[in-house]
């Protein structure tokens, strides 16, 4: 399937707020159990990282194959850390605010325990952990533009997409993926040799970058095989009929996937569906300012909703306490959006501003 050349797609800046709402949403349940459509809105929305990983992917192999120049490895990387490393900084003094003023001084000793954690998964916002996840899916692809640059035939961009794919569902299947919260990987075969990994911060360092290795390969293979010439010379165009059928697809995928699929397919299904559905959007969807300003703050939005989801959930279950004793999906709506249009002005705010800030921030 193929698209025009506009320089952006409204469809793509459109779903980009829509995950990073979804995201939002999966931050907001206060840590509590979720049943009825509570729960079900926390499964659909589990698609988001998945459509960012597909969507970052995606664009960057696009590129690949239409750019006459070099990768730029080291503009993406720096575009990628300095926010990481200042954000991180920023929510580490943010827990520590958040502690001292909730008179919970005994727990912020804890938070140092894991430097690892802190170092190289953002641990002080557990969202954080998705930008060296795309750091290590960057690497990968100076050896994609490599390939592109060689010319590989479509068949072999295809067994390399179903070994890759293989090699992530035999590490998910056996529980050796990653694991958020642990901020491990491969625990199952480390302690089948009596290896307890966080002993050892190197290896485990290692596992987590093998893990999110094999993670990245099947989107950067897929991509390479939807953007191959002999597969886009075949691939019908995109237009307003494709937008109910891959809008149904996506949306059964979603919601059905888990029970049909591997668990490996159906992330990346969730993530490119999304995509899929984004794209045919944005042959019917007319830019727009708003729509524009949502996908060029949506990376902003990423990194600071979570401050204002727990600002929220401090100021607004002082007044109305069963907002955190009773998790609805209204209530999770509700923190979710409201953090978000917060987020979105303020990054609006800043991005204009010109210097050194919003470019570190922002990317």
């Amino acid at each position: 399937m193929t698209t025009g050349k506009s320089s952006r797609l409204p469809g793509i800046d459109l779903f980009r707020g829509l995950a990073v709402i979804a995201v939002a949403i999966l931050h907001s349940d206060n840590h509590m159990p979720t049943h009825g459509w509570a729960a079900f809105l926390e499964h659909f929305a589990s698609f988001a990282v998945p459509f960012f990983l597909a969507t970052s992917f995606y664009l960057a192999v696009r590129k690949l194959y239409i750019s006459q120049s070099p990768y730029s490895l080291r503009s993406r990387l720096s575009r990628l850390l300095i926010p990481y490393v200042i954000w991180t900084g920023i929510y580490l003094l943010f827990t520590l605010l958040k502690y001292t003023i909730s008179s919970r001084e005994g727990e912020i000793g804890a938070i140092f325990r894991d430097p690892v954690s802190i170092i190289f998964l953002g641990s002080p916002a557990y969202h954080l952990y998705f930008i060296p996840l795309l750091l290590i899916g960057t690497l990968l692809l100076k050896g994609a533009e490599w390939l592109v640059q060689q010319q590989i035939r479509v068949g072999t961009v295809l067994f390399l997409l179903i070994l890759s794919e293989m090699a992530y569902e035999v590490i998910l299947i056996s529980g050796n993926g990653f694991e958020l919260g642990a901020n491990a990987a491969f625990q199952t075969a480390f302690s089948a040799v009596g290896i307890n990994v966080q002993q050892y911060p190197l290896l485990r360092v290692g596992a987590i970058a093998i893990a999110w290795i094999l993670r990245c390969l099947p989107y950067i293979a897929l991509a390479l095989l939807w953007q191959h010439p002999f597969v886009q010379q075949r691939l019908p165009e995109l237009g307003v009929r494709s937008v109910v059928i891959t809008g149904l697809i996506f949306m059964l995928i979603n919601i059905f996937g888990d029970r049909m699929l591997l668990v490996g397919i159906y992330e990346i299904a969730r993530g490119y569906t999304a995509l899929i559905f984004a794209l045919s959007l944005s042959t019917v969807i007319k830019d727009h300012p708003l729509i524009t300003s949502l996908g060029l703050c949506s990376f902003g939005i990423y990194l600071m909703h979570l401050i204002w989801v727990e600002t929220l959930k401090t100021v607004l279950g002082r007044i109305f306490p069963y907002l955190l004793t009773n998790v609805t999906a209204l209530t999770l709506l509700i923190f979710a959006c409201l953090a978000c249009t917060i987020s979105w002005f303020l990054t609006a705010l800043l991005i204009r501003q010109k210097g050194f800030l919003p470019k570190a921030l922002f990317g």
